[in-house]
């Protein structure tokens, strides 16, 4: 626990290639907001990210589209939890960060390709609001893991959408 104190505010732990690499992210620029939530939360506290304008992120048909969010955040509203735990706005991400993770080619196709909305692969749609909303969904998980590893929540959940488990380092 003590060697926590000295780590940059976010650890990513990211599969590329069958290799694990943890990368490291620095928290010097801490927006305002989320260094308000995160003084205000208790450590037994749970802590989660919600996708604002993940609708847009949508292709008729596809199995993966808003709906899922919306029926976690319709079970998470029944059980009381919507409104008690705290919800944390996404980080923003550097790009330093991104190209640690995505080659700056993939980076580029994904984000001219998402100009125009279209397919990346035969399973992979992305429209033009999905670059936006990736960066959107990155910054979520990076919020909720830093409010986990400092002892800000002892639980979180980012609800990302969309999902990105088909991205690649390029």
């Amino acid at each position: 626990r003590r060697i926590c104190q000295y780590l940059p505010l976010a650890l990513f732990i990211s599969q590329i290639q069958g290799h694990t690499r943890l990368i490291f992210f620095p928290g010097k620029n801490s927006s305002p907001t989320l260094q308000d939530k995160l003084s205000t939360m208790k450590t037994e506290d749970f802590a989660w990210f919600y996708p604002q304008g993940h609708a847009a992120h949508h292709e008729a048909g596809h199995p993966e589209r808003p709906e899922r969010v919306d029926a976690i955040q319709t079970a998470m509203q029944h059980m009381g939890w919507w409104d008690c735990y705290p919800k944390l706005p996404a980080r923003p991400i550097p790009e330093g960060v991104l190209h640690r993770i995505h080659s700056p080619a993939y980076l580029n196709l994904l984000e001219m390709t998402c100009r125009r909305g279209g397919h990346l692969d035969a399973d992979t749609y992305v429209t033009p609001a999905s670059w936006q909303l990736a960066h959107q969904a990155a910054g979520g998980a990076i919020a909720i893991a830093s409010a986990v590893w400092h002892g800000h929540a002892r639980r979180g959940f980012a609800l990302t959408r969309p999902p990105g488990h088909h991205a690649c380092h390029g």
